[in-house]
């Protein structure tokens, strides 16, 4: 079983996340200064909290953190689980042409 989560401020959904440990174990790992997550991307000073969303089988738990991902729309969530290739490949599009774009203005300087 998972455990779907989110931190959130008063006023914004920050990250959604999932998790097989206790939701106390998961939420230091999200205040300790290694945290290797994308919720280390929260500005320091934040002041956020967990909070529990579901807890799902393990079959369909990206699937469920994707839903929440999806409707929740959190500020720091990079990686989305359960993308389709399709969504894979322009997701790749997207990033080759931002960086051919930022290149492209590096030389005309």
């Amino acid at each position: 079983m998972h455990r779907i989560y989110c931190l959130a401020s008063d006023d914004e959904v920050l990250y959604v996340g999932k998790t097989i440990k206790l939701l106390k174990m998961r939420e230091r790992v999200h205040r300790a200064k290694t945290n290797m997550t994308h919720s280390r991307y929260i500005p320091e000073g934040t002041i956020w909290r967990i909070i529990f969303l579901e807890l799902v089988e393990d079959e369909c738990s990206e699937d469920a953190e994707r839903f929440y991902i999806d409707f929740l729309e959190p500020k720091y969530n990079k990686c989305i689980p359960a993308r389709t290739d399709e969504e894979r490949r322009e997701l790749r599009r997207q990033i080759k042409l931002r960086y051919r774009l930022k290149k492209k203005s590096l030389l005309l300087e």
